[in-house]
Order: C-alpha cells, then sequence, then structure tokens
C-alpha cells in the first residue's frame, strides 16, 4: 500500500524534470533584447548587443560603452543587471575549445556573483575591454572614497 504514492511521487518528479529541466528558457535575438530593454529601460539608447550562442545570456551596450546591461535567464524570465562602476568586481577572459572566448563576469551581485557567457571571437575583445573598464572604474571609485574615520569604543575601567 505505502509503495504506490512513493512511484507516483517519483512519477511527478521525473515528469518534472523531462519537462522542465531538459528545456531551458531562451532570450531569443537581438530584437527580443531590443524589445525588452526597451520596455523595461526606455532612456537607454541600445547600440550593441553580444549574444551568447546558447541565447541565455546577452550584453547590450549603449554607443559610448560606458553603460552595459547584462541579460540571462532565471527560470523562464529574463533577469537584467544594470553593470555600473561597482557592479563589476573582476573579468576573466579565456579560450573555448570550439575557439570562441569564455568571458567570466564577476559581480559584487551576492544573488549572481559570476556569470559566464560565450562569445565569438571578433566580439570578445571589445565586450571584454567593456567590462574590465567597468571594473577598473569599481576599482578606482574604491580607491578614491574617503575613509571612515575609525575611532575605538571607550571602555569604562
Amino acid at each position: 500500500m505505502f509503495v504506490w504514492p512513493l512511484i507516483a511521487v517519483a512519477a511527478i518528479l521525473a515528469a518534472v524534470w523531462f519537462f522542465g529541466v531538459r528545456h531551458p528558457g531562451t532570450i531569443g535575438g537581438a530584437e527580443a533584447i531590443r524589445l525588452l530593454l526597451r520596455d523595461a529601460h526606455p532612456d537607454f539608447a541600445l547600440d550593441d548587443i553580444a549574444l551568447d550562442p546558447d541565447h541565455g545570456r546577452a550584453l547590450a551596450s549603449d554607443a559610448s560603452g560606458a553603460h552595459v546591461m547584462l541579460l540571462f535567464m532565471m527560470g523562464n524570465q529574463v533577469a537584467i543587471r544594470v553593470l555600473e562602476p561597482g557592479a563589476v568586481r573582476a573579468v576573466d577572459l579565456s579560450d573555448a575549445p570550439d575557439g570562441s572566448r569564455r568571458v567570466v563576469v564577476h559581480l559584487a551581485d551576492l544573488g549572481c556573483p559570476q556569470i559566464a557567457l560565450t562569445l565569438a571571437p571578433a566580439d570578445a575583445p571589445r565586450w571584454s575591454s567593456r567590462l574590465q573598464r567597468l571594473a577598473g572604474r569599481a576599482t578606482d571609485a574604491i580607491a578614491q572614497a574617503p575613509l571612515a574615520r575609525h575611532r575605538p569604543p571607550l571602555i569604562d575601567a
């Protein structure tokens, strides 16, 4: 008697895994990204897009390259992170086995500490330099911030 409920639960878990895990969501193409950003950030003047081949992650920037947006899938929703100075801690660039370039962006966001993108060899240097500038500006902003005066606590003896 106790076996049938376990079999039913196992069948439900198998169906959820098969239909949910095996078919991850995708952002879509460049036009879908344009529409997403137009709705979410109407003041952002989109100029350049780099799309990961699996369409699960993308980078978008304005003409100056000073403002960069990171788009990625979280479940069946698209998350958009505005990468400003202070948001990017570091950027790692490496070669992927298929000749493309792998860019790992380390973020100062506890909810998403890092995200990896695979970019075409022609796109990787341009995007890597943009992201490195954001990481460098974050370091400069921290270095130029005035230090708070530290006063040791008073101890009553």
